[in-house]
């Protein structure tokens, strides 16, 4: 399998995170109810914790490779990590040895072998079976030249298995023109009518460098990118699938992706949910032989990185959260700051909420519902920065916690928060 291509990333599609006080709102003249009917007060609630049966999910991107231990499925396992995309794989037996591992300690598998491109019926009739298979790898980063070929394969594969997933995941929309044509609107819009998805994923690695700094970018096509996969995901009544960059390397001559720090990896990982995300894809888990300079989270010689304890802390952030983000619908997103993200819009404030005012930098504003429970999460747009925020509420508003706690809230006044690096705060109401 090939390392995947890095975009060069032009200066003036970037945006740089300064510090600053300065506050950006939207605010209403009337407390946000104007040309609204009165809303009934709503009833008393005791103490509510949100759950899931199911736990948000996470995939590793070039995961354990072949003959890995019990202990490093044990490590994968623990990190949060319940999808193994297989890797440097060189025939079916190495495949069913990590089959049996990965059962053990509850983790799927994607399966990529030689054997799957040489005579993929065989292969897939030998395992597809096993109840660690989660589905077969097909392409990654596919040009839109090669769409076509790639349906007719999946809908081949379909007609030897039925039942398990066909992993595709889709060229980011700065990728060359050459790629994906002068639009990557059309590049979306044919992989989803050509190719029989039944996820929609994409990779985008926002946060850069320039070689000879030490400040941190954001590439500012990534948000555009969101909106676009977002919204087409959402069209099509398919899960959007989103990644994390959970590791270092250099890009090109000019730029590298930096060792990623807590506030680097929750930002992607609360701006795909932000966006409606129903799996988060690190990329990657293992450092790849083929290029020992990566810096994953499980090193070269097996053991653990500081970025692995970063990601199971993560992890583990957003799984006692499942109750909020598994099955959650995107409803709409907006940004705050004095400067919007290309291809975004500015906030309007959603009902039930009369101020909502962030720094200068400013904030993913997203409302997403769940069954009959609409949430509002704030997501800090900076990886390095604190971004104050204030909001005010009305009496349908409540807070939740990261333990997933409903809190009441006295909104007397607006509630001020400080908003850690690429961290959120999250409202609920029905």
């Amino acid at each position: 399998m090939k390392i995947k291509r890095f975009a060069t990333i032009s200066f003036f599609l970037s945006l740089t995170f300064l510090g600053s006080n300065v506050l950006t709102n939207c605010q209403s003249n009337n407390e946000g109810l104007e040309n609204k009917s009165e809303i009934p007060k709503p009833k008393l609630q005791t103490s509510t914790r949100l759950t899931s049966k199911v736990k948000f999910p996470m995939l590793a991107w070039i995961g354990l490779p072949p003959n890995s231990s019990k202990e490093a499925y044990n490590d994968m396992k623990a990190a949060g990590i319940d999808y193994d995309l297989l890797t440097y794989y060189g025939s079916v037996d190495q495949v069913k040895e990590a089959l049996d591992k990965a059962d053990e300690v509850g983790v799927k598998c994607f399966i990529n072998c030689p054997e799957l491109g040489k005579d993929p019926q065989k292969a897939i009739n030998m395992l597809k079976d096993h109840p660690a298979v989660a589905g077969w790898f097909i392409k990654d980063e596919p040009k839109l030249v090669e769409l076509q070929t790639i349906a007719e394969k999946m809908k081949k594969i379909r007609t030897y298995d039925s039942k398990n997933m066909l992993y595709v995941n889709l060229l980011s929309i700065d990728s060359p023109k050459d790629f994906i044509s002068d639009s990557p609107e059309k590049y979306v819009n044919d992989a989803t009518s050509l190719l029989p998805l039944e996820f929609l994923s994409f990779d985008f690695y926002p946060i850069y460098i320039r070689k000879g700094e030490t400040q941190r970018r954001i590439n500012g096509l990534w948000y555009k990118s969101m909106e676009i996969f977002a919204a087409k995901a959402k069209e099509q009544d398919i899960p959007l699938w989103t990644f994390v960059l959970s590791s270092y390397y250099p890009s090109n001559s000019k730029i590298f992706f930096p060792e990623p720090t807590l506030g680097d990896m929750r930002l992607q990982i609360y701006c795909g949910l932000a966006y409606g995300s129903q799996m988060l894809q690190y990329y990657t888990y293992t450092t790849p032989k083929e290029t020992p300079f990566y810096n994953a989270p499980i090193k070269l010689d097996g053991t653990k990185s500081p970025t692995y304890h970063k990601l199971k802390l993560l992890n583990q952030e957003v799984k006692k959260l499942s109750g909020v983000f598994v099955g959650a619908k995107m409803i709409n997103v907006w940004h705050t700051g004095n400067k919007l993200p290309v291809g975004t819009k500015a906030l309007e404030l959603p009902l039930h909420f009369s101020t909502i005012k962030t720094d200068a930098g400013g904030a993913i504003v997203s409302h997403l519902k769940n069954g009959n429970r609409n949430f509002l999460m704030i997501v800090n747009h900076s990886p390095t920065e604190k971004m104050n925020l204030e909001v005010k509420g009305d009496s349908y508003v409540k807070e939740v916690d990261k333990d997933a706690y409903i809190k009441d809230v006295d909104w007397g006044a607006p509630h001020t928060y400080s908003i850690e690096p690429g961290d959120m705060k999250l409202f609920t109401w029905q």
